[in-house]
């Protein structure tokens, strides 16, 4: 349930002794202990609101920085477990939910695009995890050389930029291929209607394909923030 929700890792679940997590009643807020570093804190926002849920682990990562000897290096920054999150130790990333990029074969060519600003796109569980209902996980790889306010502009930027593409390619399927989307719908609704069982897959895919149906112009997701430290 927690890694559904996005509160723990896959990795993290899998531990036993000498982990643990630590989280808000809200379920904005989770604090993962003995992950791959010592810490990871993480905030979750819905819509786009990555300075919020920075503000929160901003706040958070201060109070511990009071009390722990976190390990840190005046030149380099923040020293993590991984090489590719030293320096200002952040991940910041969002949940965007795709369907007409993917159905007008589109979503290569953004992810081609994303990919060559310094970006990474990811599944619906981060790294190493496919793409299921058309979600797609768009954060920072860049750890090193830059501040936190500057990658969470650009990647608001960005963001702002594909869900625009996504409103476009939505309204052209519309209007040049409603055949599509009106099979995408019943075959949801056949799934939802007769099924006994359900895979988390098609869980998704019909979620996501009654949000289509619905005519929603947004776009549903949870950015969520990942704050690594390791100690001494």
């Amino acid at each position: 349930m927690l890694v559904e929700r996005h509160l723990i890792s896959r990795e993290h679940a899998a531990k036993g002794v000498g982990s643990a997590v630590i989280m808000n009643r809200k379920q904005t807020l989770s604090i993962m202990i003995n992950e791959e570093d010592h810490l990871r804190m993480q905030s979750i926002r819905s819509g786009l609101q990555l300075k919020s849920a920075f503000k929160l682990v901003d706040k958070v990562d201060s109070t511990l920085e009071g009390k722990l000897d976190i390990a840190y290096d005046q030149r380099l920054g923040y020293l993590t477990a991984c090489p590719t999150n030293v320096g200002t130790g952040m991940r910041a990333s969002a949940m965007l939910h795709l369907p007409g990029l993917v159905l007008s074969d589109l979503i290569n060519q953004v992810i081609q695009a994303v990919n060559k600003i310094g970006l990474a796109v990811r599944g619906l569980y981060g790294e190493g995890t496919e793409a299921m209902g058309n979600l797609f996980q768009i954060s920072n790889q860049t750890t090193l050389g830059e501040k936190e306010d500057e990658i969470i502009a650009r990647l608001t930027k960005v963001i702002e930029t594909i869900i625009e593409k996504e409103h476009d390619a939505r309204q052209m399927l519309i209007q040049k291929k409603p055949d599509t989307l009106w099979d995408q719908i019943g075959r949801a609704y056949g799934v939802l209607t007769y099924a006994h069982a359900m895979t988390s897959k098609g869980g998704a895919q019909f979620a996501l394909d009654h949000e289509t149906r619905r005519g929603s112009r947004g776009i549903p997701g949870r950015p969520a923030f990942a704050d690594r430290r390791a100690l001494h």
